[in-house]
């Protein structure tokens, strides 16, 4: 009984044809991108902050279906995470994927903007992404920007906000404030500080 080892003429071809079935493998595992390696993730300061998502109202239908989409999914609040995805607040459990879909972020510094890529099946739908542009300013208390978005569908396009969590929160709680001081003074209690 003869013995293939790694040197032998047959123990080779073994070994090269088992190389390449790995490298068979790997390409198909690895997601398929055209162009310049895309690195997701990072370490920037809205990196972990909860966010509040708003699709603008419109009477397009990408603005219907995308908040149609938002609600099925319970997309109304999210996080980014460093390594490029996006969580929950509160949880840890990755978001995506859901089914066979992924969703992958990424800065563009040379844009300044935020970019949001659609995978399906581990590759890139080229036709589908979006495109977060930070706010100028801070909204207090919070420490992060709000974002603009436009989301791209071959070539039509949505708009949507991405606001931080924060700085929403206050804004209720103020304009809740606001409003029972002025339900006070109307119905003649004077002064609510006083």
């Amino acid at each position: 009984m003869a013995f293939d080892d790694a040197d032998s003429p047959s123990g080779r071809d073994r070994r090269l044809m088992l190389q390449r079935k790995m490298q068979r493998a790997m390409t198909q595992l690895t997601p398929q991108v055209k162009g310049p390696p895309r690195h997701y993730g990072g370490d920037f300061a809205f990196v972990g902050a909860a966010y509040v998502l708003r699709v603008h109202k419109g009477a397009g239908p990408l603005q219907w279906l995308n908040s149609l989409t938002q609600r099925l999914f319970d997309l109304d609040s999210l996080v980014l995470t460093a390594d490029g995805g996006f969580k929950r607040p509160g949880q840890e459990e990755p978001l995506f994927p859901i089914g066979n879909f992924s969703l992958k972020w990424r800065w563009d510094a040379s844009a300044c903007k935020l970019i949001i890529d659609f995978w399906k099946d581990m590759k890139l739908l080229e036709w589908r992404w979006d495109e977060l542009i930070p706010s100028k300013d801070l909204r207090f208390p919070s420490l992060v920007p709000d974002w603009s978005g436009t989301g791209h569908v071959g070539g039509s396009s949505f708009s949507y906000s991405m606001l931080s969590i924060v700085a929403e929160n206050f804004q209720k709680a103020e304009q809740a404030e606001m409003k029972q001081s002025l339900q006070c003074v109307e119905s003649g209690g004077g002064d609510p500080e006083a």
